[in-house]
């Protein structure tokens, strides 16, 4: 006798509806949570971002594969660092535009379409021009080419950070370079003003990056104001500088804004310009003034100066008494009358005292 399989009725529809009832969960859950990275990169032409951080020296020529893998994700995040945007390494809306319109002026300045497209087009443009300008023709537009293009590389501090940029604003700020409203954590033109300002004033490669050095330096320029002003030297010039150096101004009879500004620093004997030397410095270089002889019986430590320099520098009263008394040791003229040295002098005139000779000789 045959056997047969007992079902249960509706099993088979019911499998159906568990498995369109997943299907609604997923799509909700994408609705929910959002794209995925790759399907967020899926919508992105990975190739054209792989030639533009290619042709900016962000990435390696032979990294345009058309793969957002590990090395892309860097790349974007060194761009992003390097313009002031949240570097999390995704290629968004503000990342790709920001990336385009470099490219565009790169393009720009090199005479070709502006097509945001760092193709072999522009590859070669940029080759024609560096060879136009001594540079290494590559055709990349790396630090050097885009310095001598005259476009801002970096446009923020180099570290991607709000709080990195608020401790360089304060330090400029703080010595001068920038308005106190000027720190919001945004590296932007007033910014880069105050960092080429600075560079300038230190002997420094003025390009407006608060790089490295730039960074060393206004921090030790810092700590020398704060030393001076006797507070720690911790080089940000936070709220406790702004009050010593307040202090400091009162008791120096400066303007007390806690700003240390030119005349601030040259009151603290701290050389704002490399190279410029401290007032008093400068005082101690400037030649001395010239003086008289010395009276008999007196010393100087000085040199005399020539006796032009010093009748000419005389009074006219002084000059006056000096002539008197020059005329009444003069020899005495005919019929005894002082001042005529043409006249050959008499025995009796000659035969003046030791007394006499003395009083003229101290004249």
């Amino acid at each position: 006798m045959p056997t047969t399989t007992l079902r249960a009725p509706g099993q088979a529809g019911g499998a159906r509806a568990a498995a369109l009832v997943l299907a609604l969960a997923a799509v909700l859950a994408g609705l929910l949570l959002g794209p995925t990275a790759g399907q967020a990169h899926a919508a992105t032409d990975v190739r054209l971002l792989q030639r533009d951080l290619a042709g900016l020296s962000y990435a390696p020529l032979s990294g345009v594969d058309g793969v957002y893998g590990s090395r892309t994700t860097e790349s974007v995040r060194h761009f992003q660092r390097d313009n002031g945007l949240d570097a999390d390494g995704d290629a968004g809306p503000a990342t790709l535009s920001a990336l385009t319109a470099k490219v565009q002026q790169v393009q720009s300045k090199a005479g070709t379409p502006a097509d945001g497209d760092y193709a072999t087009a522009t590859l070669n443009a940029v080759r024609t021009y560096q060879s136009a300008h001594g540079l290494d023709a590559d055709g990349i537009a790396g630090p050097l080419t885009m310095g001598a293009m005259n476009i801002d590389r970096i446009t923020s501090s180099g570290t991607g950070t709000s709080a990195d940029t608020k401790l360089l604003q304060r330090n400029l700020a703080g010595l001068g370079y920038l308005a106190a409203n000027g720190v919001d954590g945004i590296y932007g033109p007033a910014t880069k003003d105050a960092v080429l300002s600075f560079q300038s004033d230190n002997a420094l490669s003025v390009d407006g990056i608060a790089g490295p050095q730039t960074d060393a330096a206004l921090s030790a320029k810092v700590q020398q104001v704060q030393s001076k002003a006797g507070t720690p030297a911790d080089g940000d010039y936070g709220t406790a500088t702004l009050n010593a150096v307040r202090t400091y101004q009162s008791a120096h009879g400066l303007d007390a804004d806690g700003i240390a500004g030119p005349v601030t620093m040259a009151s603290m004997g701290i050389a704002r310009e490399l190279g410029g030397g401290s007032p008093g410095a400068r005082a101690a270089a400037r030649p001395p003034s010239p003086r008289c002889p010395a009276a008999p019986g007196t010393r100087s430590s000085r040199p005399p100066a020539p006796s032009s320099a010093c009748t000419s520098g005389a009074p006219t009263a002084t000059r006056t008494a000096r002539a008197r008394r020059g005329a009444r040791c003069s020899p005495a003229g005919p019929g005894g009358r002082p001042g005529s040295a043409s006249a050959p002098p008499s025995a009796a005139t000659s035969t003046t005292t030791d007394a006499t000779t003395a009083r003229c000789t101290a004249v």
